[in-house]
């Protein structure tokens, strides 16, 4: 998760410890095919869908979730607050174990997918060559996968180029598309 990713997730659980979202509602919403019984970590990529100012969709991402993400997502903003995170580095120092339990958390069954893009970085002096994004989601059928590897690997390749952008220019040559999708057995 990118240091952008990590703080918006940050703001974002402690907008939904201040309002009370999330915190065992139990709920699971099956409003959209790609939001179907997610897992804590695309609860956190989820908001990254939203205005961080639309508790509707926050809401609606940590619904989606299955139990037992939401139970991980609901530790995870639980230490964060009980800490007194106010940046992702206290939330990765003080919560180690809740985030990795999160960010490894993937429900029986579904599918899982991987997906990867191209993107062209040139130096100062002209200087062009490709680099590959990648990502990789879980879904309860392929094409919700599909949906989530394809978020990440663009989240990742959008995040590279602007690095890359700070010495030179970059851009996407080739959007994310997946790469192999696998029935999590």
């Amino acid at each position: 998760m990118s240091t952008h990713t990590h703080r918006f997730a940050l703001a974002t659980l402690l907008v939904l410890a201040a309002c009370g979202v999330g915190t065992g509602s139990g709920t699971t919403a099956t409003t959209d095919q790609a939001l179907t019984g997610i897992p804590c970590g695309q609860i956190l990529d989820c908001y990254d869908l939203c205005d961080p100012n639309d508790g509707a969709c926050i809401q609606q991402c940590y619904d989606a979730a299955y139990p037992t993400g939401q139970q991980l997502h609901d530790a995870l903003n639980d230490c964060s607050v009980a800490s007194g995170c106010a940046d992702w580095s206290c939330v990765e120092q003080a919560c180690g174990q809740q985030l990795e339990a999160c960010e490894l958390d993937v429900p029986p069954g579904g599918w899982i997918c991987f997906s990867a893009g191209v993107y062209e970085v040139c130096d100062v002096y002209g200087y062009c060559h490709d680099r590959m994004a990648e990502g990789g989601g879980w879904g309860a059928d392929q094409a919700s996968a599909a949906f989530w590897s394809n978020a990440d690997c663009e989240e990742n390749m959008t995040i590279s180029i602007l690095i890359e952008q700070l010495d030179g220019s970059a851009g996407v040559k080739q959007g994310c598309a997946p790469t192999q999708c696998l029935p999590n057995e």
